[in-house]
This record gives structure tokens, sequence and C-alpha cells, in this order.
């Protein structure tokens, strides 16, 4: 019987943990995903808050990279109206059911 959630033999050796792609394949797969994120009713579909954004990529300068205090972070955010996409991540942090609490994986 194998339980719901489970994997078969997870510390097995011989499991294909790694599975061999094409590589025109997998540049062709990534290709698709970054031509997805500019499309906004794609991003939308998956429950991201990009109504208010100007558009879709939204393309940032390096300079944000030496942003160093989280309130600095939060203000350039809330210019772009792009913390409501980060209030919905915070909010979407659950306790986790059952004994998983006490083993080190408290939330989902």
């Amino acid at each position: 019987m194998v339980r719901k959630g489970r994997m078969f033999a997870p510390l097995k050796t011989f499991r294909r943990w790694h599975r061999k792609v094409n590589i025109k394949q997998r540049r062709h797969a990534a290709a698709a995903a970054i031509a997805a994120s500019g499309v906004t009713p794609l991003v939308l579909a998956r429950g991201h808050k990009v109504e208010n954004i100007p558009e879709l990529p939204l393309v940032i300068e390096d300079k944000l990279e030496s942003i160093e205090r989280t309130k600095d972070a939060i203000a350039f955010l809330k210019r772009f109206n792009i913390y409501d996409d980060v209030v919905r991540v915070v909010k979407s942090k659950k306790l986790r059911a059952g004994k998983g609490k006490m083993r080190n994986r408290r939330f989902v």
C-alpha cells in the first residue's frame, strides 16, 4: 500500500532524480517561460497581483542591487506597485498540519 503524498523508495541510490532533457528542448522551454512572463493575462492567471504594474516584463536598472536596507527595498516595491504581490506571498504561508511541525518542516 502506497500512502498519498509519499514517494516510493526515497533513499535508494538508483532512483532517477535528474532526467536527461535534450539541450534544444531545454533552451526552448526556457525561452517560452521568459516570453510567457511578459504576457499579462498568463501572469494574472497564475495568481500574481500585477494589475497596477505599468508594463510586463518590468525592467529595472542594476542600481537596484545596491539597496541594502529592507525599508528602502519596500519603498522601491511600493513605488512600482509591486508590493501587493509580495503581500500575497506572505499571506500564503501557512502552518503545516501534523507532526511535520516538530521535524523542522513547520510552514507550508
